[in-house]
């Protein structure tokens, strides 16, 4: 089996399991509690890696449920200057 079939069976567990859903609305749950955060405040909070939050910010950012800030400020866990989460409601 090669990385890519791994990779996409792996895909599929995590689809039929549901843990994309949780994750996400756990994502959503702490953003709701922040006026702005990063991704690595998300993962920090939730104890998930930072690859794996960005994978599942992405199809929030897609669905209008979470948006970017256009400036950069600096991450309060990196000191990097990068791109805020928002989530309005």
């Amino acid at each position: 089996m090669t990385v890519k079939d791994t990779s996409i069976v792996s895909h599929k567990k995590r689809v039929k399991s549901g843990i994309n859903e949780t994750q996400r609305q756990k994502i959503l749950d702490f953003c709701r509690k922040h006026k702005m955060v990063t991704r690595k405040m998300i993962a920090q909070h939730l104890g998930i890696e930072t690859a794996t939050i960005s994978g599942q910010v992405k199809p929030l950012l897609n669905a209008g449920d979470l948006t970017e800030t256009l400036e950069k400020f600096p991450c309060p866990v990196t000191g990097n200057t990068v791109h805020w989460l928002q989530r309005f409601s």
